[in-house]
C-alpha cells in the first residue's frame, strides 16, 4: 500500500505539470508581449495549442497504453514535456513558443490518460473513487502555487526560467514513476486493425448516453475555466493594475476552492449519488457564470469579486471530477484506457477553444468570459441528461 501512495503522489506530480505548463506563465504575459514585440491577444493564443497537442496524443496515447501498458506511456509522455519546455525557455519567436506549447500538450496527453488509468487499476473498485478523488487534489495544489510561483520567478529571472521549473519537475516525475511503479498487462492486439478497433471502440462509445454523461462534464466546466484563465492575466495586470507577484495569488485563492471541495467529493457521493452530485455541479456552475454577469453591472472592476464568483466554477468542478470518471470506467471496464483517452481528448478540445474564445475576446470586460461560462455547462446538462441517446453500448466485440 505504500508503494501504490509513492506511484500515486508521482503521478500525481505528472498529472499535474499539465496544469502547471500553463498556469506558470500566466502573470508573464504582458512581459512577454514585450519580449516577442507582439500583442498581447498573439501571447494569449499561445495557450490552445498546448491542448490542441493533449487532444491528440490523449486520444491516440489511451489505445497505446491498453497495448504497451501505462508506465511506457507516462514516460513518453513526460519525456515529451520535459524537453519541449527546455526548448521552450530559449524560444526566439513567438511561432516557435507556440510549436514547443503543442509538443508540452502531446507530452501532457499521454501522461494524463496513462496516469489516470493507472491509478484507478493500483485500487480496489471501492477505493478508485477516494483515489481519484485524491489525485484531483493534487492537482490543485499545482494550479495554486505554479502563477505565484511563476510571477516572482518572471521578475527575479525572467519568463524563460518558468518554462526552465516545468522540465526539471518533469525529469523528476520520470524518474518517480520509472523507479515505483510496476506496468501493466498489455493487450496481445497490434498494428493497424488494433488502431481500426480502437477508433470503433471511440466512435460507438460517443453515441453512448451513458458515455457522454460521464465525459462532457470536465471538459464543458474546464472550457469556461481556461477562458477565464486566458483573460485574466491581461485583465488583471493591464487593466486593473495588479501587481505581477500578487496575480498568483488571486488564482490560488480558487484553487484553494477546488482544493477543500475535493475533500467533500467522497462524502458527498455517498451522501447524494454520484448522478445528483453531478448535476449539482452543474447547477453550481451556472449560478456562478450568472452571478459573473451581474457582476459585470453591479460591482465592475472588482478582482475579489471576480476570482469569489469564479470559485464556483472551481467548487463545481472538483464535485464532478472524481465521481465522472469511477462511473465512466464503471460503464467500460474493458476499454478503460480507450475510455479515458477519449475524455481527455473531449477536455482537451474544449479547452483549446476556450482558450481561442479567451484569445479574441475583449480583455477590458469580463461580460464575454461570463457569458461563455454560462453557455458551456447549459449545453453540456442538455446533452448528458436532457437529449435521447442510446443508454449504453455494450463494447464487447470491439474490445475482444
Amino acid at each position: 500500500m505504500r508503494r501504490h501512495f509513492t506511484v500515486t503522489v508521482f503521478i500525481g506530480l505528472a498529472i499535474s505539470l499539465g496544469y502547471m505548463s500553463t498556469d506558470i506563465y500566466l502573470p508573464s504575459m504582458p512581459a512577454m508581449a514585450h519580449y516577442f514585440s507582439q500583442s498581447q491577444d498573439l501571447i494569449q493564443l499561445s495557450i490552445p495549442p498546448h491542448f490542441l497537442g493533449s487532444a491528440i496524443a490523449g486520444l491516440i496515447g489511451g489505445s497505446l497504453s491498453d497495448r504497451v501498458g501505462r508506465k511506457k506511456i507516462l514516460l513518453w509522455g513526460l519525456t515529451a514535456l520535459g524537453l519541449a519546455s527546455l526548448a521552450a525557455a530559449f524560444s526566439p519567436t513567438i511561432y516557435f513558443l507556440m510549436l514547443c506549447r503543442l509538443l508540452q500538450g502531446v507530452g501532457v496527453g499521454m501522461v494524463t490518460v496513462a496516469g489516470i488509468t493507472a491509478v484507478h487499476e493500483l485500487y480496489p473498485a471501492e477505493h478508485s473513487t477516494h483515489a481519484l478523488a485524491g489525485l484531483g487534489m493534487s492537482f490543485a495544489i499545482a494550479p495554486a502555487v505554479a502563477p505565484i510561483l511563476g510571477g516572482y520567478i518572471e521578475l527575479a529571472l525572467g519568463w524563460q526560467a518558468n518554462f526552465l521549473v516545468v522540465a526539471i519537475l518533469s525529469f523528476c516525475a520520470y524518474w518517480g514513476i520509472a523507479q515505483f511503479l510496476k506496468d501493466t498487462p498489455t493487450s496481445q492486439s497490434s498494428g493497424l486493425s488494433s488502431f481500426k478497433k480502437s477508433f470503433a471502440t471511440y466512435w460507438a462509445m460517443m453515441k453512448s448516453r451513458a458515455y457522454l454523461r460521464y465525459s462532457l462534464i470536465t471538459p464543458g466546466l474546464y472550457a469556461g475555466e481556461i477562458c477565464f484563465l486566458t483573460v485574466l492575466p491581461i485583465h488583471f495586470i493591464s487593466i486593473l493594475h495588479v501587481p505581477v507577484e500578487f496575480f498568483g495569488y488571486y488564482i490560488a485563492f480558487t484553487v484553494s476552492c477546488y482544493f477543500f471541495a475535493s475533500l467533500m467529493t467522497p462524502h458527498l457521493t455517498k451522501l447524494l449519488g454520484a448522478d445528483k452530485l453531478i448535476k449539482m455541479a452543474l447547477t453550481l456552475a451556472m449560478i456562478g457564470a450568472f452571478l459573473q454577469v451581474l457582476a459585470v453591472w453591479v460591482l465592475p472592476g472588482r478582482p475579489l469579486i471576480i476570482m469569489s464568483l469564479l470559485c464556483l466554477n472551481e467548487i463545481a468542478d472538483a464535485f464532478a471530477f472524481g465521481p465522472s470518471i469511477t462511473r465512466l470506467l464503471e460503464e467500460f471496464p474493458s476499454a478503460k484506457g480507450a475510455a479515458t483517452a477519449l475524455r481527455n481528448t473531449l477536455i482537451s478540445l474544449a479547452a483549446a477553444c476556450g482558450g481561442f474564445a479567451g484569445g479574441i475576446f475583449d480583455d477590458s470586460s469580463t461580460l464575454p468570459m461570463g457569458i461563455f461560462m454560462l453557455a458551456i455547462p447549459l449545453l453540456v446538462y442538455l446533452v448528458a441528461f436532457g437529449l435521447p441517446f442510446a443508454s449504453r453500448i455494450s463494447l464487447r466485440r470491439l474490445v475482444t
